[in-house]
């Protein structure tokens, strides 16, 4: 297994990836809120075999790309799930401009977004 760095960046990622906060991720572990902040951050808690368990049965995130970064993220072959932005960071994109303009910048954005998650994620689609 993975350096447990590794595993903590992958769980953090996938709740983002899902727009879940740390209490709805919780949820699906079967634990507090407190309990995940301290495993998403490195603090005293480590992810337990049963709490994995859950993610895998829950989320249907794949054993190989959580616990060992390879392989597809998700057990089925769906869309990529839903990313969602909060308004301040929509604001850039909300300025008073043409609509072209608009659109070339948040262009850029996307573009350089994806750049960053092919790095951070090889199987990133």
């Amino acid at each position: 297994m993975e350096n447990f760095n590794e595993i903590k960046s992958r769980l953090k990622w996938l709740r983002h990836s899902l727009g879940m906060t740390q209490e709805e991720f919780a949820e699906k572990m079967d634990i507090s809120q407190s309990t995940y902040s301290h495993i998403e951050k490195g603090g005293k808690s480590n992810l337990t075999l049963g709490q994995t368990l859950l993610l895998f049965e829950r989320l249907d995130v794949s054993p190989n790309w959580l616990l060992l970064g390879r392989g597809n993220k998700f057990l089925k072959e769906e869309p990529a799930p839903r990313v969602y932005v909060t308004e301040e960071e929509q604001a850039p994109y909300q300025a008073q401009g043409s609509q072209e303009s608009k659109k070339g910048s948040l262009k850029e954005e996307v573009l350089h977004i994806k750049a960053f998650l092919r790095l951070k994620f090889p199987d990133f689609d």
